[in-house]
């Protein structure tokens, strides 16, 4: 599969991340004592001002791919540059323009949470009163007026993370790394990501999220990278990704959708029809224009119209899953291909 490749950000043709065949050291170990490493040549370009949510099937690969990003993990081959400096392979240093977020006990149980902010930023902030005012207001903007006065012990392990986020977007860091790819944030801390997010971008900070939430990405982040057994199937532009990758047109609910989809089936050969999660799916993977209305007169023409019909919006998770199908596919074919030269040596 060919991957997209946005590179350096056109703003400043400058990079923050560059990553070029990248391996781990660990593996997965099989019961027929096979082993894959969980990172295999693996290639990732950011720009500066942009934020990237990174996904893949298991957290295993998010996790380990953010941690060699942060430099607090080895790896075995390639080479990884970040904000324009050479990182050492096997050396893990503590790096003063990356912030990175790893867990939940970052913070002072015994402060509430706008205290935190203020001794963290400490250091990079002089004119306090005016800082505690900003931060509060922007807590309230983010909708995290809720707990600004909260004990930061109390708080959910999401919302700790959240808080180090609204840290990170203050500091002076280059490269923020939000590496919590099993956190489920719910709607109102996902909103939040998504002002924190917009601020970030506005400092010309670069935002690294690890996260398998469609929605999050689509709303938070400008680009996407998406990791399938170790290798890198996507790297580009959020808008690319759902406009290129998600084939599905409409998706139809209630009445016979079984017999409809019977009738369709055959109405629209160049298309393909699914039934889904209770809906029926119109799919147009082979990329065929169409005038408008066509599909909706072919549905009235089957004469078994459901209850609604919704014009698909392109998203995130569609297009994940057809990535996921193609390299499936890929790898089925080159294994089928393979097998004969396996019989014959």
């Amino acid at each position: 599969m060919n991957v997209y490749n946005a590179g350096p950000t056109e703003k400043t043709g400058k990079r923050t991340v560059f990553m070029e065949h990248i391996s781990s050291d660990e593996g997965f170990n099989y019961p027929s004592g096979a082993s894959v490493r969980i990172l295999q040549d693996v290639n990732l370009t950011m720009g500066y001002a942009e934020a990237w949510a990174v996904s893949a099937r298991t957290a295993a690969e998010v996790r380990l791919l953010l941690e060699v990003v942060a430099n607090i993990r080895p790896y075995r081959d390639g080479v990884c540059i970040l904000a324009e400096r050479g990182m050492m392979r096997r050396k893990r240093v503590i790096l003063p323009h990356v912030f990175y977020i790893g867990g939940a006990d970052m913070l002072y149980p015994n402060m509430n949470v706008l205290e935190y902010l203020m001794f963290a930023l400490g250091r990079f902030k002089t004119a306090r009163v005016l800082l505690q005012d900003e931060l509060f207001e922007f807590l309230l903007d983010a909708g995290l007026g809720y707990i600004s006065l909260t004990k930061t012990g109390v708080l959910t392990p999401a919302e700790k993370a959240v808080t180090a986020l609204v840290a990170a977007s203050w500091s002076d860091s280059l490269i923020v790394v939000f590496n919590l790819p099993e956190y489920p944030l719910g709607a109102a801390l996902t909103d939040a990501v998504v002002k924190i997010s917009r601020k970030m971008r506005q400092n010309g900070q670069t935002l690294v999220i690890g996260t398998n939430d469609a929605l999050l990405t689509e709303k938070a982040c400008s680009h996407a990278a998406f990791l399938a057994d170790g290798r890198m199937i996507y790297q580009g532009g959020v808008e690319a990704l759902r406009w290129e990758y998600d084939p599905v047109e409409l998706i139809l609910t209630g009445g016979n959708l079984p017999l409809l989809a019977q009738r369709l089936t055959l109405a629209l050969p160049q298309f393909e029809v699914e039934l889904k999660n209770g809906s029926l799916r119109i799919l147009n993977r082979k990329g065929i224009g169409y005038p408008d209305g066509y599909l909706h007169r072919k549905i009235i023409e089957a004469q078994a119209v459901p209850e609604s019909i919704e014009v698909n919006p392109k998203t995130v998770k569609n297009a994940w899953e057809e990535l996921l199908r193609r390299h499936d596919l890929q790898n089925k074919h080159l294994q089928e291909g393979a097998a004969p030269g396996l019989q014959r040596g």
